[in-house]
């Protein structure tokens, strides 16, 4: 069900950014195609990043890497439309992904974090969900640069996040 929000969100999300790149934290799973598929029919470039998959480039613009999110970071030099974060899940690394792409993401880009909701304490463990949910929690109150949705019946149950990044200086996009 994720793939499906995201693979009709994503193209119009594009169209209103002004096609800049998207970005994968955690990739080799179903997401990297669908993302592959939607920046090549976007004609932007596609950078996937995870720390042991090797991915090979899944057409002219995809730029798959081996490397943690943190080396990652330290190297990325691009304007990103959309960020698609399901790598690690703990909310220490999840904060500093998010702080770094909300810097550098277009106004208006949107970052998907999966694994956002545990239906149960089962899925706290690091093989499931972790504690990203907490990072969720911290953006829905910080209104002033995101606006937050969640689908909690996506990824396995476990709920994908939507953040969008709002303008600086539009009149009613503030409380």
């Amino acid at each position: 069900m994720s793939f499906i929000i995201a693979e009709r969100l994503i193209p119009i999300i594009m169209t209103f950014t002004g096609k800049n790149c998207i970005v994968e934290i955690g990739s080799g799973g179903t997401s990297t195609p669908l993302l592959a598929k939607i920046g090549q029919q976007m004609g932007v470039k596609f950078y996937s990043c995870d720390i042991r998959r090797e991915v090979k480039p899944l057409y002219n613009l995809h730029f798959p890497v081996i490397m943690s999110s943190f080396d990652f970071i330290k190297t990325f030099d691009d304007t990103p439309s959309i960020v698609f974060i399901d790598g690690n899940h703990d909310h220490e690394i999840t904060m500093v992904e998010m702080e770094f792409f909300l810097k550098k993401m277009v106004t208006g880009g949107v970052i998907f974090m999966h694994d956002t909701y545990p239906p149960t304490e089962k899925h706290l463990n690091h093989g499931a969900c972790s504690d990203s949910y907490k990072t969720r929690l911290h953006y829905e109150k910080r209104r002033d640069i995101v606006d937050t949705f969640t689908w909690p019946y996506t990824a396995g149950d476990c709920g994908l996040t939507m953040y969008l990044k709002k303008a600086e200086g539009r009149p009613f996009y503030r409380e």
